[in-house]
């Protein structure tokens, strides 16, 4: 008796302390995982830590430049020469006005605008943190305690003394040194296009421009309420037009002195062009984003609208009805930022490579590009942030060239002042955002690159403030917009830590009910390892099987969607069951179905909607495929209520 006690003891001894190990072992990887997540994201940031190590010094010491002028584009460009000149003088930017209109055109209205009025100012220094940072005038202690630095001008004032000048700045103890002179666009230029582009990536336009963008990208998705349109939302191309006389005036004249004939285009010849892009798909609608000039011709002939092929259906802010709803209740700049945003979130767009507008589009364009994995445009195919120039030729004469940029550029020439020399591929110089040469790795090209770990670290280079608004967009299923939210940048790294804490979560919880279930019994309780190899193969691989085979469908039905961002979607769906289980311990059947059956619909509601949109286009057969995505979901609910959600003794 005694002997069988002790060899009963015995079993139940070793199996706590297996049982025990196991939990210890896997803490500790999970705690090994997240150390490991964050000392690879702080690797990429080693730089900053140097550039801030004087972070008292950094933090008093400021630079003030003149008011930025111009068209919007050559004042962020302008903005973004002055961020970097105060990097380089080891110095926060304080915060510069900017200009509601431009000045060669509305001089009575050429008023300052603070930036805070355009961009968001602590999701800027968010974003760019580390990299450069914006200050506030009232951070100033001391007005008076200032620098006057003269920039120097002329063919003497050459690059090189620009940068030494720049240099011996930079030790100067004065809190605010104040440029004084020109222009910051017409400063010289010492920074690669990389930084540039870090700079750019962080100027994000205020909520109220983002929502009157909304509205515009939605009337063209809509088709304007065009019959010829097929209901639901539809794919689009924004042709950025430059036909207007200023514009072709500067052109001809640019021609004879560059000595080139690709500049100008007539609208004869962007319409052909735009009508022999590849892929594109009938009905195709086209926004037109031209002059205000063009908008009022009568004549019907020389309209922008008429010409276009079959199958193109052209509109503009007057056609859609928003020239007055929308854009005539702003000054010229926030017209020109919603433009801009709106151009953006086209799925194709076509420009001019020497328009800076179109330029800039382009190069965000080519980043977001870079993070969904593409090295190269060059391919025919349904690529994402599809970009053309339509005055350069591309494989044959009656067709627009693919377009990326450079961005190995060890400056901004060829997008300030535009250039002919594009390309659909280019030699990048890392899969990174363009932060720093010495931190960027070499990326492979062609299939290859796959297979290597620059092919996935942009999609966990994301910030906390970025996986806290996508958990909290995926707790309000019916909104709709997260995959408008997130096409610009989908990561990884929120699902794979929702999926792994769902996994836990699973293990822990019901590990814990049973335990207590058992004990207020006085039965005999055992560990069951299976429940985390169960749940680990459930929730990895649901969510990456799901959104594989859904990329095949939608592949197959001409509604292809980027792979990344269908993992990003299902993955976020899944962080409404974290607290439905948490809940489960309550041990109440009817309460845990009716916990399984919410959290189900909701992550249900969630995937159909933000794929409801872009499935449209897959014609009749889309309320099939958004049917089955949604009872997908539902079984997935079922399952886990049956499984993990159950507690038997």
């Amino acid at each position: 008796m005694n002997s069988q006690f002790s060899s009963k003891n015995l079993r139940l001894f070793s199996k706590s302390i297996t049982c025990k190990c196991l939990v210890l072992v896997g803490i500790a990887l999970f705690f090994r995982a997240l150390s490991l997540s964050y000392s690879t994201r702080n690797s990429s940031f080693l730089f900053r830590a140097r550039y801030m190590s004087d972070s008292s010094s950094t933090a008093h010491k400021f630079l003030e430049v003149p008011q930025i002028v111009w068209g919007l584009n050559n004042q962020k460009i302008a903005f973004a020469r002055a961020c970097l000149t105060a990097r380089t003088m080891n110095r926060t930017l304080l915060m510069p006005s900017l200009s509601a209109s431009l000045f060669y055109k509305e001089v009575d209205k050429l008023r300052p605008i603070p930036f805070d009025k355009v961009f968001q100012f602590q999701r800027f220094n968010s974003l760019c943190k580390g990299f450069v940072r914006l200050a506030r005038f009232s951070d100033v202690r001391n007005r008076t305690h200032s620098f006057d630095l003269e920039k120097g001008s002329g063919r003497r004032w050459t690059v090189e003394r620009d940068l030494q000048q720049l240099k011996q700045s930079a030790t100067n103890e004065f809190e605010v040194v104040r440029v004084v002179g020109k222009n910051p666009f017409l400063w010289h230029d010492h920074w690669p296009v990389k930084d540039y582009a870090k700079v750019f990536e962080c100027m994000v336009v205020v909520d109220e421009i983002s929502r009157e963008a909304d509205k515009v990208v939605t009337r063209i998705r809509q088709g304007g309420g065009d019959n010829r349109i097929r209901t639901g939302l539809v794919p689009f191309v924004a042709v950025h037009m430059r036909i207007e006389i200023d514009w072709m005036i500067h052109c001809k004249k640019l021609e004879q002195r560059l000595k080139v004939s690709e500049i100008c285009s007539s609208k004869r010849e962007i319409m052909e062009r735009v009508g022999n892009i590849s892929g594109l798909k009938t009905p195709t609608v086209l926004y037109l984003a031209v002059a205000d000039s063009l908008l009022d011709e009568k004549d019907e002939e020389s309209s922008v609208l008429n010409g276009w092929r079959d199958g193109l259906v052209p509109y503009e802010k007057k056609k859609l009805g928003v020239k007055e709803e929308v854009y005539g209740k702003y000054s010229y700049l926030i017209q020109s930022a919603i433009d801009y945003e709106v151009c953006l979130r086209a799925d194709v767009f076509v420009g001019n490579s020497f328009s800076t507008f179109s330029s800039l589009i382009v190069l965000e364009r080519t980043q977001k590009m870079r993070r969904l994995g593409f090295v190269s445009s060059c391919e025919d195919g349904e690529n994402e942030w599809r970009s053309y120039a339509y005055n350069l030729a591309g494989e044959s004469k009656g067709v627009p060239r693919r377009w990326m940029t450079n961005m190995t550029h060890s400056s901004l020439e060829a997008i300030s002042y535009g250039s002919s020399s594009v390309s659909c591929s280019n030699t990048f110089s890392g899969p990174g955002n363009g932060t720093s040469s010495s931190t960027d790795e070499p990326q492979s090209g062609g299939w290859l690159h796959k297979f290597t770990v620059g092919a996935y670290k942009p999609f966990f280079d994301v910030d906390t403030s970025d996986v806290l608004d996508r958990l909290k967009e995926s707790l309000f299923p019916f909104r709709g917009t997260f995959t408008e939210k997130t096409a610009d940048k989908p990561d990884l790294y929120g699902p794979f830590w929702i999926c792994t804490t769902l996994i836990f979560v699973a293990a822990s919880i019901g590990t814990f009910v049973t335990y207590v279930a058992h004990k207020w019994k006085k039965q005999e309780w055992n560990y069951d390892i299976n429940l985390v190899t169960w749940s680990a193969g459930v929730f990895y691989g649901y969510v990456t099987l799901v959104p594989l085979a859904l990329y095949v469908v939608l592949k197959y039905f001409s509604a292809p969607s980027g792979l990344v961002q269908l993992f990003c979607l299902y993955g976020y769906s899944l962080f409404i069951f974290i607290p439905a289980l948490c809940l489960s311990v309550v041990p109440v059947e009817i309460f845990r179905w009716v916990i399984a059956g919410v959290a189900g619909f909701m992550s249900a509601t969630f995937v159909a909607l933000n794929l409801k949109a872009h499935i449209n286009s897959a014609g009749e057969r889309s309320i099939l495929i958004i049917a089955s995505i949604f009872l997908l979901q539902l079984g997935l609910a079922v399952v886990l209520k049956l499984y993990l959600f159950t507690v038997t003794v």
